[in-house]
C-alpha cells in the first residue's frame, strides 16, 4: 500500500511552511512510513489581521514578509452595525464564523488534486478545521491527529 499520506493543516496567523517546519522531526522519524503534506488555508491575512492574530514568537522567527493565513475568523456585529473582527482571545458566544464554508470547498479542491490521504492533522485551528473535515467526510480519512486543538 506505500507510505501512508497525512494531511496537514496550519494554525491561525501561520502557513503550510511554518507548519512543515514545526514537523520536521516527526516527518523525520517517520521518513519511511509516511508523508506528511502541508496545505494552506485560502484566507491570506493582510499587515492589520497579522498583528492582531500572529503569535509574537512566530512572527519574530519567521518574519512578516511570509504570507499568513487563518481557516476561519471570529467577528462581531457592533451596536453601529458595523463587524469587527476579535483576536483569538476574544472569540466566545455572541460572535459569529466567517470562511469555514470557503475553507471546507478549499479542502475539499485539495483532496480531489492532493488525495486521498490516509490521515488529517492539524494543530490549533487547523486541528478544529481537521476534526471538522473529518466528521463531514468520513470516508476520506481513516484517523485524525488533533495537535493543542479545539472545538
Amino acid at each position: 500500500e506505500g507510505k501512508v499520506r497525512i494531511l496537514c493543516l496550519h494554525g491561525t496567523a501561520t502557513n503550510a511552511k511554518i507548519m512543515a517546519f514545526s514537523l520536521r522531526p516527526i516527518q523525520a522519524r517517520l521518513r519511511s512510513t509516511a508523508t506528511l503534506v502541508s496545505v494552506d488555508s485560502n484566507t491570506r491575512l493582510d499587515e492589520k489581521q497579522i498583528s492582531l492574530w500572529g503569535d509574537p514568537g512566530v512572527l519574530q522567527m519567521f518574519g512578516r514578509e511570509l504570507p499568513y493565513y487563518l481557516w476561519y475568523k471570529h467577528v462581531r456585529r457592533e451596536s453601529d452595525g458595523s463587524i469587527r473582527q476579535l483576536p483569538t482571545k476574544q472569540w466566545h458566544q455572541g460572535t459569529h464564523v466567517v470562511g469555514l464554508e470557503g475553507s471546507l470547498r478549499h479542502l475539499a479542491r485539495i483532496y480531489q488534486t492532493e488525495g486521498p490521504f490516509h490521515g488529517i492533522m492539524g494543530f490549533s485551528q487547523g486541528a478544529a478545521m481537521a476534526s471538522l473535515l473529518a466528521a463531514l467526510r468520513p470516508e476520506w480519512f481513516r484517523f485524525v491527529i488533533s495537535i493543542a486543538g479545539f472545538v
